[in-house]
């Protein structure tokens, strides 16, 4: 994972190569003119590896598209689309983190909510988000790869990352609401 990835190189920093690179040249310190050794720089390594996954793409939707009203209604007519909520779950915050989108819906009877979030966080992000999941769910859509873990339901479509998380809803009633911004977007 990126972290496990970063905390290797970070390792690997303070590593000494013994074998000389082809092509590289080393040097000891050198005397100068006025008798006091001066180091000669060294080259500075470069990272063999390189990133292939494809990079983040924001996602250019706000929240009235990707949550229509009459969707909302038809989902629980007692839902409203909360204007300008920070996200706090999890998952909403790293779609935002990845250029995304996250809606908050509250009942208004009850208060519970749903945090809806839609992201394309790249190629490399995507894999390990779908690696970690969850369950498979059938949401019953096709082209969208369902799962449900705890408190939160994700789908993946081509690029994007689609959930939503409440702790006052059932993974059905998620997965009803995750087909939301699916239809509107997916």
């Amino acid at each position: 994972m990126l972290v496990g990835g970063v905390a290797v190189i970070g390792m690997l920093t303070g590593c000494v190569d013994p074998v000389p690179t082809p092509g590289a040249t080393t040097s000891a310190a050198t005397p100068s003119a006025s008798g006091t050794p001066t180091a000669t720089p060294q080259p500075t390594p470069t990272p063999s590896a390189t990133a292939t996954g494809t990079p983040a793409t924001p996602i250019e939707a706000d929240c009235a598209t990707l949550v229509p009203l009459q969707a909302l209604y038809d989902l629980d007519p007692n839902l409203a689309l909360l204007d300008d909520a920070a996200p706090t779950g999890a998952l909403a915050l790293e779609a935002v983190a990845a250029g995304g989108v996250a809606c908050t819906l509250v009942h208004t009877s009850n208060g519970s909510t749903i945090e809806l979030a839609v992201s394309a966080p790249g190629s490399d992000a995507l894999a390990a988000a779908r690696l970690s999941a969850g369950d498979p769910l059938d949401l019953g859509i096709a082209g969208a790869d369902g799962f449900a873990s705890g408190s939160a339901v994700q789908a993946f479509t081509g690029t994007q990352r689609f959930s939503a998380e409440s702790t006052g809803y059932d993974a059905a009633v998620l997965g009803a609401a995750i087909a939301i911004p699916l239809g509107a977007i997916g």
